[in-house]
């Protein structure tokens, strides 16, 4: 059970993102993750790769069922790396090549399907079930981790030489965030290939994951923080709280519960500004002088004040 709690964690996540509705089209001041179809087909195969590896931890081997789920998982995995591949390709060259590379991937995938070709049965590893490789898994093997060496390629040239500022920054950031999955899983096809049983969704989900926080991350600053914001503990959950406790305690006084709005608004500006005050007053549609009133404010202030004892009979009686 715990070789399952990277997967479990990596849908969890994902079920939260969904719960954020990241659906909607874009507007001039807020862009939604799953407005670009790239993102959103990369979202829909590494949940359904997730789900796979879940159901896998508790699968017999030898059954159809554990058959199922271990081509499953290879065919979202195929999918996965060449949605990456087109990512990198637009990112970087402004090449629109998904329904290509899909084609591409879907060869790759039938071969992996198509009975005795690429798995021939499953086997049980101890903690989970793996594949039984059959005559020609090496060649799709060596087709799937060239579309992830080529995407790291591109994102490091990216990295390096990309004229555009924002783009650079961008490679940068998917470079760091795909690196580790990169590393993981040409290791472990290097032990594969030494006859070491070892099943990859241990890691595979972790690593992966990192490289879908880096993209919501790159794609909108603005995004993270609704994501962090359903997450107990964070300081982004505890804001939360705190402006929906200003705004619908009675006890509250309006003045006070503005106070709070304004500084919390004020925070999260110099947040995303790197502490630049220049910049989060222009955000924020205020004057420097005002901002630095705001920035004295908010040495001490503390979040939602302690409750009274009024707020505590306004609870029990709630």
């Amino acid at each position: 059970m715990l070789y399952a709690i990277p997967s479990i964690i990596a849908i969890t996540i994902k079920l939260l993102i969904l719960w954020k509705r990241p659906f909607s089209r874009p507007t001039e001041t807020q862009s939604f993750l799953f407005s670009d179809r790239l993102l959103l087909s990369l979202f829909i195969t590494l949940l359904l790769l997730n789900i796979c590896e879940v159901a896998l931890f508790f699968s017999i081997a030898n059954t159809p069922n554990a058959l199922a789920l271990v081509t499953g998982y290879h065919v979202f995995y195929i999918y996965t790396l060449f949605i990456i591949l087109a990512i990198a390709l637009k990112l970087v060259l402004e090449v629109k090549a998904l329904p290509f590379l899909l084609i591409v991937a879907s060869v790759l995938a039938t071969a992996m399907i198509w009975p005795q070709m690429s798995i021939i049965g499953t086997k049980s590893i101890g903690y989970s079930v793996s594949r039984i490789p059959g005559p020609y898994y090496s060649l799709v093997v060596v087709g799937s981790l060239s579309a992830l060496l080529l995407s790291t390629g591109l994102f490091a040239w990216g990295a390096l030489f990309n004229a555009e500022p924002a783009k650079k920054i961008k490679c940068k950031i998917l470079l760091a965030c795909l690196a580790p999955f990169t590393v993981t899983t040409f290791s472990i096809a290097i032990l594969m290939q030494y006859g070491i049983d070892i099943n990859a969704t241990v890691v595979t989900s972790f690593t992966i994951n990192i490289l879908l926080l880096g993209l919501l991350y790159s794609e909108s600053k603005y995004y993270i923080p609704q994501i962090m914001a359903a997450v107990p503990g964070t300081r982004y959950f505890h804001s939360t709280e705190t402006l929906a406790s200003a705004l619908f305690d009675p006890n509250i006084p309006l003045d006070e519960a503005k106070e709070i709005m304004v500084l919390e608004k004020t925070l999260r500006a110099l947040q995303l500004t790197k502490g630049n005050q220049t910049e989060a007053a222009k955000m924020l549609g205020i004057s420097r002088p005002t901002i630095c009133r705001r920035i004295k404010a908010l040495e001490c202030y503390k979040g939602l004040p302690k409750p009274t004892p009024q707020h505590n009979e306004f609870n029990q009686a709630g």
